[in-house]
């Protein structure tokens, strides 16, 4: 679900990162399942 947003909207993963306020690494980490969200 996360995923077809981004690409809908066109947007980049470190654009998401600072919209987040996350570093770069923890967002591909939470996106791609590395890692939980806490």
């Amino acid at each position: 679900m996360i995923e077809l947003k981004i690409y809908e909207k066109k947007l980049k993963q470190r654009k998401i990162a600072h919209l987040l306020e996350v570093p770069k690494t923890r967002l591909s980490e939470v996106l791609w399942g590395s890692a939980g969200l806490i």
